[in-house]
Order: structure tokens, then C-alpha cells, then sequence
């Protein structure tokens, strides 16, 4: 990750390289989404796999 956004740049302050992180991570994590299809056995599949918070 950090040679994409910093790969051949030269920043000239902080910021301009957090803008650079930044805008590569939003980038990277657009077609994300939640996971929905998990092995047949795993346990998370399960309706009680998240414990029970008072």
C-alpha cells in the first residue's frame, strides 16, 4: 500500500501525504462490502455466534 500512493511522489508536507494515503484507501476500499458467503461449517453461520451484550 504505501509504495502505491507514495511510489515515485515527492510531498512537500504532511498533509499532502495524508491526502495521498487517504485518497488511495478510499480508493482501495470502494467495491468493498460485507462479507455474506462463509464455509458450510464455519461458525459464524450460526444465529447465536455474536455473543449476547447486556
Amino acid at each position: 500500500m504505501p509504495y502505491f500512493a507514495l511510489g515515485g511522489t515527492d510531498h512537500r508536507s504532511h498533509d499532502e501525504q495524508d491526502a495521498a494515503i487517504g485518497g488511495y484507501i478510499r480508493w482501495r476500499n470502494q467495491p468493498a462490502g460485507p462479507i455474506r458467503d462463509f464455509a458450510v461449517g464455519s461458525k459464524i453461520r450460526h444465529a447465536n455466534y455474536l455473543p449476547k451484550v447486556a
